[in-house]
């Protein structure tokens, strides 16, 4: 099975405003709200499988009886591999110049974007950034309002996107049919099995999907975490009747 999504999320709130979903901040000016959405992936490719081996009593190669033909049979190989496009990046101003009047989620302040700078650093843009040493966004590029003002950076930055999400979960199975009611299975499963590292940004993990923070007074957009599992790998044993 193979699915490919492409796709482009808009919106003026992730899901209402409220403290921990709409990140609105001047409720008076809902179109200064529209952005693109924290859950815009616009490249999603999914492929499941499940291909059983050729071996074995009635197959096209070693087709043997007897205890050999047990041993050889009932082999199977299954995966789930995902590729999907990183999430928008946000960038918060370090102080909110408008507290306690900006809107319901005052915390989440939006700085003035600096206009003709670049917003990624230097070494994400050479092709030489070492996470262990470099930010990822170039924290001159935003500055913070003035007092009493909102700031006009956008809600999500779609040049700003998390690191794109790539795995792939592989399994070997071993059927083994004892009589016609009872089998046996045994399976090995390789999750994440390339042991791939997808890199977490700002707070690492909070409840927005680890915000970029560009002014915190911390080293802007450095790594911080790791958002996805190391490779995990377990075996099972089941008997079905």
């Amino acid at each position: 099975l193979l699915a490919y999504t492409w796709s482009k999320t808009l919106t003026d709130a992730e899901s209402q405003f409220s403290e921990f979903s709409g990140f609105t901040a001047d409720a008076f000016n809902r179109r200064a709200e529209k952005s693109l959405s924290i859950n815009d992936y616009p490249h999603n490719l999914v492929l499941s499988y499940s291909y059983e081996l050729p071996f074995g009593p009635g197959k096209r190669l070693a087709n043997i009886g007897g205890a050999a033909g047990k041993v050889v049979a009932g082999w199977k190989i299954a995966g789930i591999q995902q590729y999907q496009s990183g999430a928008p990046g946000m960038i918060t101003a370090f102080r909110n110049p408008m507290w306690p009047y900006e809107g319901a989620n005052a915390f989440m302040s939006r700085p003035n974007v600096v206009p003709g700078l670049p917003q990624k650093s230097a070494a994400l843009r050479s092709g030489h950034f070492d996470p262990n040493r470099d930010p990822v966004v170039n924290p001159e590029a935003w500055k913070n309002p003035a007092p009493w003002t909102f700031g006009n950076g956008p809600r999500a930055y779609g040049n700003l996107r998390r690191f794109a999400y790539l795995n792939e979960d592989i399994s070997m199975i071993k059927r083994t049919p004892v009589n016609d009611r009872v089998s046996i299975e045994i399976r090995a499963d390789f999750l994440n099995i390339f042991n791939r590292t997808v890199f977490g940004l700002g707070t690492g993990g909070d409840q927005y999907g680890s915000v970029l923070n560009a002014n915190s007074g911390a080293v802007a957009g450095q790594i911080s975490s790791q958002s996805n599992y190391p490779r995990e790998i377990q075996f099972g044993l089941r008997i079905n009747y």
